[in-house]
């Protein structure tokens, strides 16, 4: 028969009482001391053997959960990857739609939409596969169909961004979508990262109607969040964005619950929303004006990374003015770009000296070897240095001419900034640098039109060598190319034809490392810096990496489902994440 529970608890009582009598009265002093000693081994034992399960078979995962809280510089109005084109929109676009694949890290792509894709021997034909039962913010089933709808709106969009998609011919079975190029082309796969449209909400409507339908401000997409709900003023313009998770996102379930998006008016008032700390994180780009304004609070993580933009001084090669090439090297050789950098950004800039933003492997100091090439140049040609002014002169008949350089500019902060160090620093080694500077439209068209200066202080982005093409292949020297210095060389044209065309692999890095080579032997522009991306967050946030340098400021929000704040302690065999 089984022993009643309440004679079971008694029976163990009476065990407990037994025991703790016996020790109590039935054993020596010395045997209690053992026992106590013991006692407290098992006890620290424990608390070890405790603490080895934590280290080694325990793992912190998400648990789901937490907010976010961002804002955006502008009110978005197309809240449309084929019709963004501010960084509002932008941002808005890259949360709520999803495309065919995402870019998670620099040139590092994943499936989203896609299951898989393949792409033939000659890299102009892609094979994309859709993984099964995709659904839309609505949930209404996501088809090849609205795939096929999105990139022939593309075809026919009038962006520059999209001019690729004109020649790009589609086809299509039930579940795969094929894509043709008419030549092979290195970053086709970041084409394929825009979002796909519904097309059962879209198709129905003209061209003309596509930019006042209500759905450019109230979106359906398939990204990681899906709108909820917005906040307007008293007339009626968005003042916030409240979107939640998407439960059916493509990759999987994103952890933050909700989404808050902030509109502003302006970059400074973006900034004081920062450095007051009502928002969770953002992008600050690292402009003279910015570095000044910031004063960001410690409960948020400040990760200053290179930026995708490059500053630098370009010569005209084509000019009657133009500098040689031996006093190009000279003037690159003497710029302090790390003083330089420190006067004008705090040293948060990075110095450059190559045309891609980079971490700078040449970060010397200029040497007195240096200085004594540099002025030896001005002495072997007639010059010598003034010696109330400093400044290098030559004599031309009854004239002491100095020796000057003229550099052109857009009015703005900082180029000016810019170019002020730059005259102070050359006025020091004997050179006058006179500044021309211009208002936006005429820069355009009565400088670079024109093609009309000796040297332009200029700047613009790039993040991978097929960017390098627009701005130094020689098909691009005359307007509207962006090959500003003219330079033409033929083994630099070969080898900016090959990175546009493959992917990133060992051999376009080679091809670049000829680029730069190039570059650096004819000098045809010298580097200066790029600023720096702020990317800031609030300390309790796990941000997975950034694929930097940023080509976009959306692009830090490419992998926010993988966003979290809180954990949960598992045992490592249960953690799939």
């Amino acid at each position: 028969h089984s022993v009643p529970v309440s004679w079971q608890f008694f029976s163990f009582r009476s065990f407990i009482i037994t025991t703790i009598t016996n020790i109590r009265y039935g054993s020596t002093i010395r045997e209690r001391v053992w026992l106590g000693v013991l006692a407290v081994g098992l006890f620290l034992s424990g608390i070890f053997l405790i603490w080895l399960v934590q280290i080694n078979l325990l793992t912190n995962v998400s648990s789901g959960g937490g907010t976010y809280t961002y804002a955006v510089v502008g009110v978005p109005r197309f809240i449309n990857p084929i019709l963004a084109q501010n960084d509002s929109e932008k941002e808005l676009v890259r949360l709520v739609y999803s495309g065919l694949v995402r870019e998670i890290a620099h040139d590092v792509y994943i499936p989203d939409l896609a299951e898989s894709y393949t792409m033939s021997p000659d890299e102009k034909t892609y094979t994309f596969t859709i993984k099964p039962d995709l659904v839309f913010h609505d949930g209404k089933p996501l088809t090849i169909n609205d795939i096929v709808y999105t990139y022939k709106q593309l075809q026919k969009s009038s962006l520059a961004e999209y001019s690729g998609w004109r020649t790009v011919q589609i086809t299509n079975t039930e579940n795969t979508i094929t894509l043709t190029l008419t030549q092979p082309y290195g970053d086709f796969l970041k084409m394929t990262t825009v979002g796909i449209l519904p097309a059962h909400i879209w198709e129905s409507l003209s061209d003309t109607s596509l930019v006042s339908s209500q759905f450019n401000s109230s979106p359906i997409g398939s990204g990681p969040y899906k709108i909820d709900s917005i906040v307007t003023n008293n007339s009626g313009i968005p003042e916030s964005y409240s979107l939640k998770r998407f439960k059916k996102f493509a990759i999987g379930t994103p952890h933050l619950k909700k989404i808050t998006v902030l509109t502003t008016a302006s970059a400074t008032e973006y900034i004081n929303l920062m450095n007051t700390g009502k928002l969770d994180g953002g992008v600050i780009n690292g402009t003279y004006e910015n570095i000044l304004a910031m004063d960001i609070p410690n409960t948020l993580t400040v990760e200053n990374k290179p930026s995708a933009k490059v500053f630098a001084l370009f010569f005209n090669t084509t000019s009657k003015t133009t500098i040689d090439t031996e006093l190009r090297s000279l003037i690159n050789a003497t710029l302090n770009r790390k003083e330089l950098v420190t006067t004008i950004t705090g040293g948060t800039a990075h110095p450059l000296y190559e045309p891609l933003p980079e971490v700078a492997k040449n970060n010397s100091l200029v040497t007195d070897a240096d200085i004594t090439k540099f002025n030896a140049y001005f002495k072997k040609n007639g010059y010598q240095k003034n010696q109330t002014t400093g400044i290098f002169e030559k004599k031309e008949g009854t004239i002491n001419r100095e020796f000057r350089i003229t550099i052109t500019l857009l009015d703005h902060p900082e180029f000016k900034k810019i170019a002020t160090e730059l005259k102070k620093y050359y006025a020091q080694l004997g050179i006058t640098l006179d500044l021309e500077i211009f208002q936006i439209n005429d820069f355009e068209h009565e400088v670079l039109a024109k093609r009309n200066y000796q040297v332009v202080l200029f700047g613009y982005t790039a993040t991978r060598p097929a960017d390098l093409y627009a701005y130094w292949h020689s098909s691009q020297k005359n307007y509207p190319g962006l090959n500003i210095s003219g330079y033409q060389n033929n083994d630099l044209d070969k080898q900016l034809e090959y990175v546009i065309s493959h992917h990133a692999t060992d051999t376009t890095v080679d091809a670049y490392e000829k680029i730069k080579s190039i570059i650096r032997r004819d000098i045809p522009a010298i580097f200066i810096y790029n600023p720096a991306d702020f990317i800031i967050h609030k300390k309790t946030l796990v941000v997975p990496q950034f694929p930097i340098p940023l080509s976009h400021n959306t692009d830090y929000l490419n992998t926010i489902s993988l966003w979290y704040t809180k954990t949960d302690a598992v045992l490592s065999v249960f953690n799939h994440d």
